[in-house]
């Protein structure tokens, strides 16, 4: 049995049997057979905005300094 899973996981046969499985079970529920729904936390939804205002070393030192004193 152990050298037919690791020959399956070697060649993707597993794969392959997991997504066919997982489709007959979600028709049957008469549901897509592939899921259309993403989510996303807040945090990733956070920093996912502030992505664009990184300099090239992906730092911001203006979020580094302390009220009061100079860098």
């Amino acid at each position: 049995m152990k050298y037919y899973f690791y020959k399956w996981w070697d060649n993707g046969t597993d794969q392959i049997i997991h997504d066919l499985l997982r489709w007959q079970v979600r028709e049957r529920q008469d549901r897509s057979a592939d899921p259309s729904l993403v989510v996303l936390d807040a945090q990733s939804v956070h920093a996912a905005g502030r992505a664009g205002r990184h300099d090239r070393t992906g730092c911001e030192p203006d979020l580094f300094t302390v009220n009061g004193r100079s860098s």
